[in-house]
This record gives structure tokens, C-alpha cells and sequence, in this order.
């Protein structure tokens, strides 16, 4: 008996669906996109499943099913990984504009509108096979940062097909960067620094639907529905800002609460030049929608403040010596 595989024996990337013309190419018949990009470090996929839909059918006389019939094919995934690189945004929040930021580093803003498609290829170096999960996209995206860890995100989404090949593995691509740790990140509103942060995540929520037409048993294409955007952090409290904040700018709950100001979560690893990595996010118009105090007589505890905002708009922006894959 041969040995069991494992999960050391699999390799993971991406390709995007995309036409020659840089422009999203859902289940695109030819991949103009050839370069394997890895998703970051310790990438791992966590959730990969698919279902036939599968109902029962019955005919009188009977108790019991006389067939059963497949209905839509649908697949789900998730990949979890620590932040490294930024190209994964361009399936979080799309990607419109690059500016020329010389000639050591290159800015790319992500912030366009439609979220592009991409292919999953899980491959298993043990069996020689590779499946393909196609028409892959992102419904939702976290990224999470504490003291003394590396910057975690989550990408989790639908697939609209699926392919094995027996013809070889893809070779894993090289992971060129480091992690971004947290003591490369800040957490700053309206150009102020937060200080003795602990934590702090953003939530995005792209609600993508697959469509399914007549005719096919896969998704043919997909519709980004509303964008929903949540930023939570915790810090220890200083003082009584935060939650004057929450209270709409008084020390009591106001009759408004209109504290609409912008709020940037950065990673810096604080080189310069072809070294330089910075990937940030840029909330706009955030509003206090939680407050939370734990620690309070507890001689054990820091006083600590939780918070969370309600953010109506996003981007990201990236700041590499690489071009963009």
C-alpha cells in the first residue's frame, strides 16, 4: 500500500480570468494570465466543496424516491494567509488606476468597482493530478492584525466550475516577501496616529451572486451586489476621546452622530527605494457605531476600549518595486 498523501504534498496559486485587455474575463476561454501568484505565507486552503443540489423526485405508490436528480453545480472555498504581497486585492476590490511612483517603487491603487475573477490551482505532487476550481471570486475578505503576530487575511468565495488534470502539477511559485508584522502596522484617523493599539480588523463584504442561466449547470456569470465594510479595533484607553467619539462628539449620546472621518490601517516595512513594501487601507467617512470598556476594576486587566465603525467607502494602496501580476 502506498503511503497517504498530505497536505505538504500540494501546491497552491492563482491565475486571473481576465481578457487582453486587462478588463475581468469570466470563465474565460483562453488565459491571457500565465504567472502563478502564491497568496501569501503559510497559505493554506481551508474550505474547497462542491454540491450537485441533488433532489428527489417520487411517483405515486411509493414512500420511497423513485430518482434522483442533480440540479445546479455550485462550489465554495476559502484561503486563509499572512500578508506579503498585495495582488490578491485586485479580486477583493478591483484595480483602476497606476501611478508612476519612480523608479525604485510603483504605486497601484486598488479601488475600482468589480472585483475580478481568478482560477484556483490546488495540485497534489503525490498523485500527479491538479484541480482547477474556475470562475473563482471573492465574497468576502478580512485582514486582522494583534501585537506580536503577522498580518492574517481571509479570502472566502464561490466557484462556478471545476476541472482535474492529470497532465502534471503546477510548480508552487516563489514567496519573495516576508510577512508584514504588527510592529509594521498603524492604525491613524484624519493623519493622527492611535497609539497603545492591540488590534484592529477590516471586514469586507463584496455579496457577489452567482448566475446561473438556462441551459448550463454552472454559473455562466457573477453580479457584486452591495459593498459592506466594518472596522473593528481595540486599545487601551487614554483617555476619554473614543468615547466622545461614539457619543457623537459630546460626553453624552447627542441627538446626531455625524463623526465622519477617515480612518488608514497600514503595513510599512519601513525600508526605502526597490526594498520598499507598504500596503494600506484607506476607510472613508467611518462612524462609531459600538463601544465596549472591559478591564474595569479587574487589578489584572488593562483598561482596555473596543470599537467598532460602520465605513461606507474603501480602497487600498500599494507601494512595490514590483510589477503588478
Amino acid at each position: 500500500m502506498p503511503p497517504t498523501t498530505a497536505g505538504h504534498q500540494t501546491t497552491l496559486s492563482y491565475l486571473w480570468e481576465k481578457d487582453a485587455d486587462d478588463n475581468p474575463d469570466f470563465l474565460a476561454t483562453v488565459m491571457e494570465d500565465s504567472d502563478h501568484k502564491p497568496f501569501g505565507a503559510n497559505a493554506r486552503l481551508t474550505t474547497r466543496s462542491g454540491a450537485n443540489n441533488a433532489v428527489r423526485t417520487f411517483d405515486p405508490g411509493s414512500r420511497e424516491a423513485s430518482e434522483a436528480i442533480e440540479q445546479e453545480f455550485t462550489g465554495s472555498w476559502t484561503v486563509e494567509f499572512e500578508l506579503t504581497n498585495p495582488w490578491f486585492l485586485q479580486g477583493v476590490l478591483g484595480h483602476e488606476v497606476t501611478d508612476d511612483g519612480g523608479a525604485a517603487a510603483t504605486t497601484y491603487n486598488f479601488d475600482g468597482n468589480v472585483p475580478y475573477p481568478f482560477r484556483i490551482y490546488t495540485g497534489n505532487r503525490a498523485t500527479g493530478n491538479e484541480e482547477i476550481l474556475k470562475g473563482a471570486v471573492a465574497s468576502s475578505f478580512s485582514v486582522s492584525i494583534s501585537t506580536a503576530g503577522n498580518a492574517v487575511c481571509s479570502l472566502d468565495g464561490a466557484y462556478a466550475d471545476s476541472i482535474v488534470s492529470s497532465g502534471g502539477v503546477t510548480t508552487q511559485p516563489d514567496r519573495t516577501n516576508r510577512p508584514l508584522t504588527y510592529a509594521s502596522a498603524s492604525v491613524q484617523r484624519e493623519g493622527e496616529l492611535f497609539s497603545l493599539t492591540q488590534n484592529a480588523q477590516i471586514s469586507i463584504e463584496n455579496n457577489v451572486d452567482m448566475i446561473q442561466e438556462l441551459g448550463s449547470r454552472v454559473a455562466t456569470a457573477y453580479s457584486p451586489k452591495a459593498r459592506v465594510v466594518n472596522l473593528q479595533y481595540d486599545k487601551i484607553v487614554q483617555n476619554s476621546d473614543e468615547l466622545n467619539r461614539f457619543y457623537g462628539g459630546g460626553n453624552s449620546p447627542q441627538s446626531t452622530v455625524e463623526n465622519e472621518t477617515e480612518v488608514v490601517l497600514t503595513f510599512d516595512n519601513g525600508l526605502s527605494g526597490s526594498d520598499q513594501r507598504l500596503i494600506k487601507w484607506t476607510l472613508k467617512d467611518t462612524l462609531s457605531t459600538s463601544y465596549d470598556r472591559t478591564g474595569i476594576g479587574d487589578p489584572q486587566s488593562d483598561l482596555e476600549e473596543s470599537l467598532q465603525d460602520i465605513v461606507p467607502s474603501v480602497s487600498a494602496t500599494a507601494i512595490v518595486s514590483e510589477s503588478i501580476r
